[in-house]
């Protein structure tokens, strides 16, 4: 039988590209997403003690890995892509301007929500999840910019200033960092002195939160692309080769975070999971502001890929983590 949280994916894409919902909505979709996540924030601080989450953030190993993969590996492997296929043909099979996109989506941090949820799906290590897709973003508001600087704009023929990298989109970032992710978590980690057991034993309402604030995603990450007519941006030759470029870039990125995570000797298989989720994923809530502000009229373009990239990654991942569900009790491996 089918996994029922796939086809809610599957749901929500059909949905978006059918009947993606209108502007007017479109707000109202993303407060819900919103809501969502900020729940599932505090679910998972209620249900984590502060001394794991504490010794998860000491744990160099999986710290440095994630970072690694998400600021060196991923940016280092899309320029050697860019280069291999712009050697084999003149347009680089995608066309020069998804090209640059790809560029950017390696430049970005590792997304939060959808690894952490993803991580917890997968009996993986959550509270390693949390601390490294938190910290990938933190360090992304600085480094993203620099590594864009270094591989992307050079490229576009054009510069960047300190205005645009560090102007109100990411200071926009930061607070809505703060206030969608950080402050429910502390809220929850304070609530779950007196809630924590209760919930550690009814994780129904936590899933839903996970579950939902995921489809929704998709759903208005999918309906913006449709919206912005993105069918009519590319032909439909540039599409299908931007599709195997990007799947390549997660297959490889997947078994290279695993490899590395077994290789390095950094745990259970639950913290090999966390660094594989959060070192193969990128952002779409820190790349879109991000993209507004470096690139201005051509944000739209330079997005493509990454949206894109954000359904493969869900999808991919999903199945991964009914399979890493399934296997036997964690503590046993």
């Amino acid at each position: 039988m089918p996994d029922p949280f796939l086809l809610m994916i599957i749901f929500a894409v059909s949905m978006a590209c059918l009947l993606p919902c209108s502007h007017q909505f479109l707000f109202f979709f993303e407060i819900l997403t919103s809501i969502l996540v900020m729940g599932m924030f505090f679910l998972q601080g209620a249900r984590l003690d502060w001394e794991v989450l504490t010794e998860n953030f000491k744990d160099w190993r999986l710290q440095g890995l994630v970072l690694a993969s998400s600021y060196i590996i991923f940016p280092l492997m899309g320029e050697a892509l860019y280069k291999i296929f712009f050697t084999i043909s003149a347009n680089g099979f995608a066309g020069k301007s998804l090209w640059f996109g790809i560029l950017f989506l390696c430049c970005l941090p590792s997304t939060v929500q959808s690894s952490i949820a993803l991580t917890s799906m997968a009996r993986g290590n959550v509270a390693a999840a949390i601390c490294a897709a938190s910290l990938s973003n933190l360090v992304g508001i600085v480094v993203t910019p620099i590594l864009v600087g270094i591989f992307v704009l050079p490229k576009l023929g054009l510069s960047a200033g300190a205005h645009d990298l560090f102007g109100d989109q990411f200071t926009h970032a930061i607070i809505r960092f703060s206030w969608e992710l950080f402050l429910p978590f502390v809220c929850g980690q304070i609530a779950g002195r007196f809630i924590g057991d209760i919930l550690r034993r009814h994780k129904k309402l936590l899933s839903f939160c996970e579950r939902g604030s995921i489809a929704l995603m998709v759903y208005t990450a999918f309906s913006m692309a449709v919206l912005g007519n993105v069918w009519r941006v590319i032909n439909g030759y540039d599409f299908m080769a931007m599709v195997g470029i990007l799947a390549l870039i997660l297959v490889i990125m997947l078994s290279l975070t695993l490899f590395l995570a077994e290789k390095m000797k950094t745990g259970d298989f639950g913290n090999a999971i966390a660094i594989q989720f959060c070192g193969s994923k990128k952002a779409l809530t820190s790349g879109i502001p991000m993209s507004s502000a470096l690139f201005g009229t051509q944000a739209g373009v330079m997005s493509i890929p990454l949206l894109f990239y954000h359904q493969f990654q869900i999808f991919l991942c999903a199945l991964l983590a009914k399979r890493y569900a399934q296997r036997p009790n964690i503590l046993e491996e």
